[in-house]
């Protein structure tokens, strides 16, 4: 399975890439940006070799690639994730699969379901990073429920040909 993960944070991005390489056995592909994520998502566009299969997405990131106006409500980026995400991603009828294939992995996840925005979160996995709280092994099982509905979808695909 590939996943995107959107971490700036070098020192997380780095665990994140090697656990999901190596523990989860899943084939990791790292943006450091909201720019990079757009960068990706649109080569995986009619490749399905580079189709991009899962999302775990810290929301705390810089806005760059936010239209102005959702800079305002991104809480200084506290948010730019989340608002990329919900507003450029999943309302594109290629990547709205997607939706329900992401996994926001932040310290922040109780801030997001907190504010205006929480409202959104309907069917997006929430895992809080603190080691305290469970998240790598939350993290675990949620990418295990992901890749078996990755697996359900691939097996009923039409065979080309």
């Amino acid at each position: 399975m590939k996943v995107l993960v959107l971490e700036d944070q070098g020192t997380a991005s780095n665990y994140l890439i090697k656990y999901i390489s190596e523990k989860a056995g899943h084939e990791p592909v790292l943006a450091r940006s909201i720019k990079d994520g757009e960068s990706i998502l649109e080569e995986s566009l009619g490749e399905e070799y580079l189709k991009i299969d899962c999302i775990i997405a810290d929301i705390n990131m810089p806005a760059d690639g936010l239209k102005p106006e959702e800079k305002k409500i991104s809480e200084l980026g506290k948010f730019a994730g989340w608002l990329w995400l919900s507003r450029h991603v999943f309302v594109r009828e290629e990547f709205e699969y997607l939706s329900l294939r992401t996994i926001i992995y932040s310290i922040y996840v109780d801030d997001l379901r907190n504010s205006e925005l929480g409202v959104e979160l309907k069917g997006i996995l929430q895992v809080h990073k603190q080691p305290a709280r469970g998240g790598i092994r939350k993290l675990h099982r949620c990418l295990d429920e992901i890749a078996k509905q990755v697996a359900r979808s691939k097996s009923y695909a039409p065979k080309e040909g």
